[in-house]
């Protein structure tokens, strides 16, 4: 359900941060498929509730809240692993290439209304039997991106990321993960508005593994801003299910196993 409120009068409060809370779940199924030479196919299907409540945009004072649900833009990509994955490396770089389907709901800011293309760059390093580092490079390009308005706008968005996994325990982590994004926004007629964004968010997982295959992994972290989000502090839990869909009858001796792929 979609709700929306308009009054006749503007008001800005000192702090408008102060009386608001924001609420945003998100559910994610990916379905991938392992080829050989180190190819990796994907398809991922987000979904979104996300609901904002203010008193301070009301005179009344009273809280009021919008709320919007539903899937996103689906996204294809093509991964391949830049090293033999059948040979030992300490690391191993992929390059993925994807597009964006426009899926989402733009009136509802669940999608952009228009295809999008991503290039990504995760690499992965094994500094110790206990310590595993990734990283990751990526580009998103989505032109005439369409607004919840009906206006139209260019968009290109870096992002880059670096995570430390700290392995305390066969199924128990510790994170240290850091993600930016730079956003370039380009209307007609307008110049360009840049914004940036950093987080700093440490944080746990722990998998429950089963005999079917089927592995349970809750985390949970604690998000810090920096930068345009200086400040602002989060807290972000999640709950990964991962399970085969089919497994081969047999496994030849060059079948490639890929594990750990990054996001």
């Amino acid at each position: 359900m979609r709700q929306s409120f308009k009054g006749n009068k503007s008001v800005t409060p000192q702090d408008p941060n102060n009386g608001l809370s924001i609420y945003e779940y998100t559910m994610n199924l990916e379905l991938s498929r392992v080829l050989k030479n180190g190819w990796v196919l994907a398809i991922d299907f987000p979904f979104s509730a996300n609901s904002i409540s203010n008193k301070f945009e009301h005179g009344s004072g009273v809280y009021h809240t919008t709320c919007d649900f539903g899937m996103g833009d689906l996204r294809f990509t093509a991964y391949k692993w830049l090293l033999n994955v059948n040979n030992p490396h300490k690391g191993n770089i992929q390059v993925g290439l994807g597009l964006k389907f426009p899926t989402g709901n733009y009136h509802k800011e669940l999608g952009s209304g228009v295809p999008g293309y991503q290039v990504s760059l995760p690499f992965s390093f094994l500094l110790s039997q206990k310590v595993v580092t990734h990283y990751n490079l990526g580009v998103t390009y989505i032109p005439g991106s369409k607004n919840a308005d009906g206006s139209k706008s260019d968009i290109i968005i870096y992002n880059y990321g670096l995570s430390i996994i700290i392995l305390l325990h066969t199924n128990f982590n510790f994170m240290f993960e850091t993600v930016g994004y730079t956003t370039l926004t380009k209307e007609k007629n307008a110049n360009t508005q840049i914004s940036n964004t950093l987080l700093i968010s440490p944080g746990f997982r722990y998998a429950i593994n089963f005999k079917s295959g089927l592995q349970i992994v809750p985390g949970i972290a604690a998000p810090i801003g920096f930068i345009s989000s200086k400040g602002d502090f989060y807290v972000f839990a999640y709950l990964s299910f991962e399970h085969p869909v089919w497994k081969p009858k047999s496994k030849s001796k060059n079948s490639d196993k890929i594990e750990g792929r990054i996001n």
